[in-house]
């Protein structure tokens, strides 16, 4: 599983035969790209060797009027963006965000961020204080049970 992006022409990517793009028309921009090359191993797939977070590159993939590839970084957004002007097209994520700029698309640093967030008690004081908090309250709750029993039995 992973994080498509797109480039189609319809009002979204989930519509993308309403509009599409041709395998004829994908094919013949990677004909015309000297930095694609047609995939031998998959047909309508394209590879970019480009400077790109993957070590031998990224693909692109044509498939229902669309093109896509998976989990870009901001160098592959770029070239998608390139493409997308060729076609006539524009550039969607799988949650319906649409990139303008390859900018638009968060960096490496935010994207790691975003997959590992700080842990909400990072600081020592507030660890303390919740352990202070958390032992108040069962003394309270506790306390207050046992002198309730103890009342029961012997008051």
């Amino acid at each position: 599983m992973g994080y498509d992006v797109h480039i189609h022409r319809a009002d979204d990517w989930h519509a993308s035969e309403s509009r599409p793009i041709s395998a004829a028309e994908w094919m013949a921009v990677v004909d015309a790209d000297p930095e694609l090359r047609p995939d031998p191993d998959h047909e309508f797939f394209a590879l970019w060797p480009g400077p790109c977070r993957y070590p031998g590159g990224t693909w692109f993939a044509w498939s229902d009027g669309e093109i896509h590839t998976k989990n870009p970084d901001r160098a592959i957004v770029a070239k998608m963006l390139q493409i997308a002007r060729e076609l006539g097209a524009r550039v969607q994520g799988d949650h319906g965000e649409f990139y303008n700029r390859s900018e638009d698309m968060p960096s490496e640093e935010q994207l790691a961020e975003l997959h590992n967030p700080k842990p909400l008690f990072a600081h020592p004081w507030l660890v303390a204080l919740g352990c202070l908090l958390t032992s108040s309250v069962l003394l309270f709750v506790f306390g207050v049970g046992a002198l309730t029993i103890w009342r029961w039995l012997w008051g």
